[in-house]
Order: structure tokens, then sequence, then C-alpha cells
């Protein structure tokens, strides 16, 4: 728990009352490899915090599995619009390794919300946070070329291409797994 208090304090520092308060609402869990931790369609009752592995957003489409994106150590993952308004996922969400997790219930965060005001703000910094990473993350990968996006991905996050599954990745960056591989070969 010790390392979400610490991200949480470094954007808003909270009294020990606070801390007792926002501890209510977190459960560490370990989670294995692919389990499904939230379904489109289905309205979450937790959003998470990585920390540590990884956890990727997915839909089917047309029988074929789309990632969206991949959460990382001291990521909060979710689906935001269900977080928000109350209304079923929009994605699905998978661990793709081995991953560490607390889990945060929205219902108890919510009731948080309304008696302290110092978790409240917490939890704007946080979104606020998110909505920027989510713009520059967009910034990143969109209107760019295959090999661009290979790139910046290779350039943000080298790691992952032993971590992730290629197909997961392939999916990620908009191209076919032999896109991909003639890529990576041409950059061998």
């Amino acid at each position: 728990m010790e390392s979400i208090i610490a991200f949480c304090e470094k954007y808003q520092p909270l009294t020990e009352k606070s801390l007792e308060d926002l501890k209510t609402c977190l459960a560490y869990k370990k989670i294995q490899k692919n389990l499904i931790l939230d379904l489109e369609g289905d309205i979450p009752k937790y959003i998470y915090y990585v920390k540590s592995g990884i956890v990727r957003s997915f839909n089917i489409i047309d029988d074929k599995d789309v990632t969206f994106n991949f959460y990382f150590e001291t990521d909060f993952t979710g689906d935001a619009m269900s977080y928000i308004t109350g209304l079923p996922a929009y994605r699905s969400f998978q661990v793709v390794e081995d991953s560490e997790l607390i889990f945060i219930e929205i219902k108890k965060l919510r009731e948080l919300f309304q008696s302290n005001h110092q978790i409240a703000n917490l939890g704007r910094i946080l979104t606020e946070k998110y909505v920027i990473d989510l713009n520059n993350y967009r910034k990143m990968y969109s209107g760019k070329t295959a090999k661009q996006r290979y790139n910046a991905l290779f350039k943000a996050k080298p790691e992952i291409f032993n971590q992730v599954k290629l197909t997961y990745i392939a999916s990620f960056l908009d191209m076919t797994l032999e896109t991909l591989s003639r890529i990576r070969n041409t950059l061998k």
C-alpha cells in the first residue's frame, strides 16, 4: 500500500486522517497473467493502481482483439468513462503479466470525495493527470506512420517487447503482426 500512498502524496499531501480514510477503499492483490479484470458492458466496481506488472485495455471488434492501451507501474487503470458516469464499461481490461495491483473501490472512493476535501482534491488532480497523459499518448501515436509509431513505443517503453505478446503490440500500434515483424527486422 505504501507505493500508492507515496504516489498520491506527490500530488496532494494527506493528513493522517485522510491516509486512514483512503486506506479503507484500497486492497492489494497479486494477479496472475491473463486474468480479465473488467469486461466491456459490465459496470466496474474498482479502478486499479499498477504496483508492478502490465494491464491492457481492449475490445473485441468484428471478432478481432484490438488493444487500445497498456498500463505500467504507477499507472491507474480502469474504464474512465464508466468511473465518471457509472455507466457500463466501454473497454475490457486484462493483466498481461503476473502483476501486483491495488484495487480501489469506486463506491467507497466516491463517499470519501463527499466527506474528505483532501481526498476529493487528490481525485481531481489525478483525473487531470490522466487526461494529460491520455492527450500526450494521442500526440505520440496519432497521424504517424507504422514505423514512427513503433519507434515512439520503443523509445518510451523498450521493455514492452519482452513482456507483452507481439500480437497485442501490433494491435496497439494499429498494424498487422507481419508489418510489426518487418519493421523490427529492418531495425536490427
